[in-house]
């Protein structure tokens, strides 16, 4: 049994679900009807805890790839160059409603993350990572913390990027001093005994002076730019001047040769029997 509704606009957005005959009820999917020019790709159907999900941000008329801002229930949680956010060991927590923006193109609507699963984060886990929930500016100095819920007193914990062992801490905290892009990943810390947090996303945006000086290399790069391209007319526009006065020099040669030429034209029998000025002249005398 299918139901097809051929031309949908946006007020067809919703829940949807089907019923058997006996009252049996299906999954419940989330359809998102947009007349924007944003579309957030994610998956209709719940997921199950542990999967890996990726949400693909795009542009609806084009299939190039754009940098692509994401958020959760209206907070920023990163940007990504390829327009792709993965959620690599999705839980519970994680539910939510999501969306994107592409700058000068818009923002998507926001579609809804089902996760099959118990949340393991701050609310019911006994491990807690405490990590900065904005983005953070490269330079500065950011501490995570692992500590073992409605415990106080610090615990020895190992400390993950993206799946891989970086530091382990007797004190439950690590530092990065001087935090950079290369240090943006997915976080996680384990305690013995108690388990390992949830994974948390650590999202890196550049400096206000690198971002000054990208502008200042870039206006100067488009100055020379344009300077280059104003000799480049000027030396075309010289070129195309001096063509045109070499085509008339040489028409005035040619003119000049022709005139000489008929004036140097040998006389004929006649010419030479008709008198000349000159001898008429002798006559007279």
């Amino acid at each position: 049994m299918t139901c097809n509704i051929e031309y949908v606009y946006p007020s067809d957005s919703g829940e949807y679900w089907c019923e058997g005959g006996e009252g049996q009820r299906s999954n419940t999917v989330n359809i998102i009807v947009t007349a924007g020019s944003v579309i957030l790709e994610s998956p209709v159907l719940p997921v199950m805890e542990g999967e890996a999900v990726t949400l693909h941000c795009r542009h609806k008329t084009t299939s190039s790839i754009r940098t692509a801002d994401f958020y959760k229930d209206g907070v920023f949680i990163k940007t990504d160059s390829t327009g792709n956010m993965t959620i690599h060991n999705v839980s519970k927590c994680d539910e939510g409603l999501y969306k994107c923006n592409i700058s000068g193109a818009g923002e998507s609507p926001e579609s809804r993350l089902a996760v099959r699963g118990q949340c393991t984060t701050e609310e019911g886990g006994d491990v807690i990572m405490e990590s900065p929930v904005l983005p953070v500016t490269e330079g500065a100095a950011v501490t995570l913390r692992c500590r073992k819920n409605e415990i106080s007193f610090d615990l020895k914990a190992d400390f993950y990027k993206d799946g891989l062992l970086i530091r382990s801490n007797s004190t439950g905290e690590m530092t990065i001093n001087s935090v950079s892009k290369s240090d943006e990943g997915l976080y996680k810390c384990s305690i013995s005994g108690a388990g390992e947090s949830a994974e948390r996303w650590l999202s890196v945006k550049a400096s206000r002076n690198e971002m000054n000086f990208s502008r200042h290399y870039l206006f100067h790069f488009l100055t020379v730019v344009k300077v280059l391209l104003a000799l480049q007319l000027l030396v075309i526009g010289l070129l195309y001047w001096k063509k045109q006065r070499d085509t008339a020099d040489a028409a005035d040669n040619l003119s000049l040769c022709l005139n000489t030429n008929h004036r140097r034209k040998p006389q004929t029998e006649k010419d030479k029997d008709e008198p000349q000025p000159q001898d008429s002249l002798y006559s007279t005398i």
